[in-house]
C-alpha cells in the first residue's frame, strides 16, 4: 500500500444491518417513552381544559352577580284623594310608583315580574285591592291586573316584551286600595335569563306601606278657620311626633314651619287630626293632641287605628324598618 492511499476504515459490529438488528430492549423503551409523553400530554390537555371550564363557569357567575347587582329597583309610594267608600270600592289608596332600571352593560332578556302584597304583621286590612294602570309605550313593566287572593294576599304578574337594554328603565303604576288603612308588606321579584349559562336569574326587593300612606294628609297652617269644627279628644293621651317625619307625610311646605296651632289633618272626610301645641327646642319633635269632630270617636274609620298612626309618626325610620 503506497502512502497516498487513504486505509480502510475497522468496521463497526455494533451498528445495525440486516445481519445485526436493534435489540428489542431499546424498541420497548423508545415505545414506552413515546407512550409517557402522550398520556402526558393527554392528561395536561384534560387539565388545561377543566381549568378553562372552571374559568368560564367563574367568569358567568361572576358577570350573572354583577348583573343582579346592577339592576336597581325602587318604590314609591304616594296617597291619593279618598271618596265615599261603598261596598266594593275602598276609600283609602296610594299610588305605586315601581321602576327597575338596568345598570349593566348587559341587556335583560325574556324578563318577568311578580308583585306580591300582604297585610303585615297580622294587621286586619277589611280586604285590600291591587290593580296596574294601564301603560303605553315601550318603557312599561307589563304587570297584568291578574289577581290571585290567598290568606289576604295579593299576587300581580307581568312579562315585558322586548329586552330591557342596557341604561334603561322599565316602569309600573300600581294603585293599592283598602277599606281600613293598614301596614302592607310589598316584594316585587323581577326574573330573566342569563346571558351566559340561559339560565333563570331572578332579584328580588322588600318594600313597606304605612298605614298614613293610604291615607290623604295634608297640612294647614296655624289660625286656619277650618280647625273650628274640631275639638279636642280628650280621651286621648297628648304625642310627641317626629318633625322631619311630619314634613314628609303631610307635605309641608319648605316655606312654613312647624309651628304651635298649625294642623295635621288626616284624610278628607275622616274627621280626625292632629293639632301642635308646642315645638322642643332643637325643633326635631313636637307635643300633639288629637282633635276630631264631635262624632270622631264613633264615626271615623281611622279613630281605632291612633296608636298605630302615633307609632307611625314617632320614628323618623322607613317604611320597611317599621312595618
Amino acid at each position: 500500500m503506497s502512502d497516498s492511499e487513504t486505509p480502510p476504515l475497522p468496521l463497526n459490529n455494533d451498528a445495525p444491518t440486516e445481519e445485526n438488528p436493534l435489540p428489542s430492549s431499546s424498541l420497548s423503551a423508545t415505545a414506552q417513552t413515546l407512550g409517557s409523553s402522550i398520556q402526558a400530554m393527554q392528561q395536561a390537555l384534560v387539565g388545561n381544559l377543566h381549568q378553562a371550564a372552571q374559568m368560564t363557569l367563574s367568569m358567568n357567575l361572576m358577570m350573572e352577580e354583577l348583573v343582579k347587582r346592577a339592576i336597581q329597583i325602587t318604590v314609591h309610594a304616594t296617597a291619593t284623594a279618598t271618596a265615599t267608600a261603598t261596598a266594593t270600592a275602598p276609600c283609602f289608596t296610594c299610588s305605586l310608583r315601581i321602576t327597575v332600571r338596568n345598570r349593566s352593560p348587559i341587556p335583560l332578556v325574556q324578563m318577568a315580574t311578580e308583585l306580591h302584597f300582604t297585610p303585615s304583621n297580622g294587621a286586619k286590612a277589611g280586604g285590600f285591592t291591587a290593580e296596574c294602570e294601564r301603560e303605553d309605550g315601550e318603557g312599561e313593566l307589563g304587570i297584568m291586573g291578574e289577581q290571585v287572593g290567598k290568606d289576604q294576599e295579593v299576587v300581580m304578574r307581568g312579562a315585558r316584551l322586548r329586552p330591557l337594554a342596557s341604561g334603561e328603565t322599565a316602569h309600573a303604576t300600581v294603585r293599592l286600595g283598602a277599606h281600613v288603612p293598614a301596614r302592607i308588606r310589598g316584594r316585587i321579584s323581577v326574573a330573566f335569563t342569563s346571558p351566559g349559562t340561559g339560565k333563570p336569574l331572578g332579584v328580588q326587593h322588600d318594600f313597606g306601606i304605612r298605614a298614613l300612606q293610604l291615607i290623604d294628609c295634608h297640612f294647614l297652617a296655624a289660625n286656619n278657620t277650618d280647625s273650628t269644627a274640631m275639638v279636642a279628644l280628650d280621651s286621648v293621651e297628648p304625642v310627641h311626633v317626629d318633625i322631619a317625619r311630619v314634613r314628609e307625610v303631610f307635605a309641608v311646605p319648605p316655606a312654613l314651619g312647624v309651628a304651635a296651632g298649625c294642623l295635621l289633618m288626616l284624610g278628607t272626610a275622616g274627621g280626625l287630626g292632629l293639632v301642635v301645641r308646642s315645638v322642643s327646642a332643637d325643633s326635631c319633635s313636637a307635643e300633639c293632641r288629637w282633635i276630631g269632630t264631635a262624632t270622631a270617636a264613633t264615626s271615623s274609620p281611622l279613630f281605632p287605628l291612633i296608636p298605630t298612626l302615633t307609632h307611625e309618626l314617632s320614628f323618623q325610620k322607613n317604611a320597611h324598618n317599621m312595618l
